[in-house]
């Protein structure tokens, strides 16, 4: 299963002490990383289930959408996690909107990756020699 978001992805977003807040269950002021691992695979999963109707799974590369979805996604998990449901949870109403997203990529909508290579075309210059001046050096009028 691809990890489409990393604790320190996370953690650079949201501040330490947040993080640390949302992922300790034991009170001890510490982040519990067995429930990082079960929220990515929460968001793995939710993902996956739109990507591999059209998308041979695990993707080469994370395309920027999917990963910014699944920061949308675990953060909603995470704040859930505390007791913050609905509208009290600030991160549902932009879940909501990856998930739409996601149907629509699944639906064939929206392309995750291109369809056709990007190539480089070779590039040319065209150049004369400039007509103000003449043989003499002296600018025309």
């Amino acid at each position: 299963m691809s990890d489409y978001i990393t604790y320190s992805q996370m953690k650079a977003a949201l501040p330490a002490e947040i993080m640390a807040q949302l992922l300790d269950d034991q009170g001890s002021g510490a982040p519990d990383m067995a429930k990082w691992t079960e929220i990515v695979a929460a968001v793995s999963r939710e993902i996956n289930g739109s990507l591999e109707q059209k998308y041979t799974l695990p993707l080469g590369t994370v395309p920027n959408s999917i990963g910014d979805a699944a920061f949308k996604l675990a953060a909603e998990l995470l704040y859930c996690g505390r007791g913050f449901y609905g509208d009290a949870n600030p991160w549902t109403d932009r879940a909501r909107d990856v998930r739409k997203f996601l149907l629509k990529v699944a639906a064939g909508e929206i392309q995750l990756l291109p369809s056709v290579a990007k190539t480089n075309a070779p590039a040319a210059a065209i150049t004369e020699t400039a007509k103000t001046y003449p043989s003499t050096g002296n600018l025309l009028v």
